[in-house]
């Protein structure tokens, strides 16, 4: 017999052996939902992403090192929804998909 893992619900965080923060978000009812943060070891962002009762719904960012913007998207109920955005390390739109 296997022991039952418990159904995570609430904050849930992580982080690097520096003491700075990996990643934060929530759990409802062992669902990702919410706004869920990764961060480089720096502290800077990493991704951003939105989720709502487990499925991608709603911003999501992924940045470079030092913390501009390098990629946004929209996702609605698990799927993309509309254009994806590329930029570069100068904060400068690049490419739209």
């Amino acid at each position: 017999m296997t022991k039952k893992e418990p159904i995570k619900d609430g904050l849930h965080e992580s982080f690097y052996k520096n003491g700075q923060l990996r990643f934060r978000g929530n759990y409802n009812n062992g669902k990702r939902d919410d706004l869920w943060e990764w961060f480089h070891e720096n502290g800077l962002p990493k991704q951003r992403r939105n989720y709502n009762n487990g499925k991608l719904d709603g911003l999501w960012e992924d940045y470079y090192k030092k913390g501009q913007l390098q990629v946004r998207k929209n996702y609605k109920n698990g799927k993309r929804d509309g254009p994806v955005k590329y930029f570069d390390e100068g904060d400068n739109l690049t490419k739209t998909e």
